[in-house]
């Protein structure tokens, strides 16, 4: 998953991340953004 796919997700989610955890989506940052990422495992909100 690349920066572009991770912040098309977070926009498609930052309704129901707002609602259900009072929370604000700033975006992304850290070792994505610096292509340093690690494979990790995503699990669907």
């Amino acid at each position: 998953m690349d920066v572009n796919q991770i912040q098309l997700l977070i926009l498609e989610r930052k309704d129901k991340i707002k609602e259900e955890f009072k929370a604000e989506v700033l975006g992304v940052f850290g070792s994505y953004v610096r292509g340093e990422e690690k494979k990790v495992i995503l699990m669907s909100l």
